[in-house]
């Protein structure tokens, strides 16, 4: 089962990482799912690039603040001749949203429940890296990466439903996350994209640009009480797909289109904090 799982999501990833050049201006942050059950029950998620707060106002009302910041260095793991390695080592940036949601709990045992939850939320985000053409000159006196640069900013709006399973060891849920985002900013460096104007032109469709993507994760909390250990794993599908390309200088971008830009799977290892009455009651 173990094994039959491990191929499954290498294969969704190859399907998803394919034919792309890595230059990732969105990599969705980790999906706050806080599976709350009562009122000023707290929790906080911290991973190396996530930072998550979740308060439940009401017996049914829960609100959430998301932080994230992505700096990565390249440390030589991303082989150029494998084409299903997700991330980008020189992607930046990040994004910080806040949100408010309705949560209702089956059952009456608090240490074995059973929750539905929904949130929907904004946010504001900016990441830049790479052009990949940096890596293809031959130029023996390279320029800085400053000149391949690309950037894109954007607003985002997000509806995220849920169902999760609380118990006072474990935390498991699913959530299915939607979000639509809108490009307010799209610009590249001199020499980003260089002799491909119809590649450039294309990364420059960006501005102004709505976009509606699917965001499923599964996570899971182990521990007890107050601290948990706390895992996730992530995927994003754009639902709009650029036509092809056609008349590109390179054959290779004939099958470009936007979702390219869009980190496709997205692993969070963490640490969760929880604060309930309930679990003051547990002995």
């Amino acid at each position: 089962m173990k094994q039959s799982l491990i191929l499954i999501l290498s294969a969704f990833t190859a399907i998803l990482c394919s034919c792309s050049d890595k230059m990732h201006i969105y990599v969705p942050n980790a999906v706050n799912a806080p599976v709350l059950q009562e009122k000023n029950e707290l929790k906080a998620n911290l991973t190396f690039t996530n930072y998550q707060l979740a308060y439940a106002v009401t017996d049914h009302i829960g609100i959430m603040a998301n932080g994230q910041y992505v700096f990565r260095f390249d440390n030589g793991n991303n082989p150029d001749d494998d084409p299903t390695y997700p991330y980008d080592n020189d992607v930046r940036g990040g994004l910080f949203e806040v949100g408010a949601g309705y949560f209702n709990r089956f059952g009456r045992s608090r240490t074995k429940a059973k929750v539905f939850e929904v949130y929907g939320g904004y946010g504001r985000g900016n990441f830049r890296t790479v052009a990949a053409n940096y890596y293809d000159t031959e130029d023996p006196v390279r320029s800085t990466k400053r000149d391949y640069k690309i950037t894109a900013g954007f607003d985002k709006f997000f509806i995220q439903p849920g169902f999760g399973i609380a118990h006072k060891v474990v935390d498991f849920s699913i959530a299915s996350r939607f979000s639509v985002l809108h490009f307010n900013k799209a610009s590249i460096g001199p020499l980003a994209f260089q002799d491909d104007d119809y590649y450039q032109q294309n990364f420059l469709e960006f501005r102004d640009k709505w976009m509606v993507n699917w965001e499923p994760a599964a996570t899971i909390k182990v521990g007890f009480k107050y601290v948990r250990f706390m895992g996730q794993i992530g995927f994003v599908l754009p639902f709009d797909r650029a036509p092809n390309v056609t008349g590109s200088n390179n054959a290779e971008y004939d099958d470009w289109d936007h979702g390219e830009y869009f980190q496709p799977i997205n692993f969070h290892l963490g640490v969760s904090f929880h604060f309930a009455k309930w679990l003051n009651e547990i002995k």
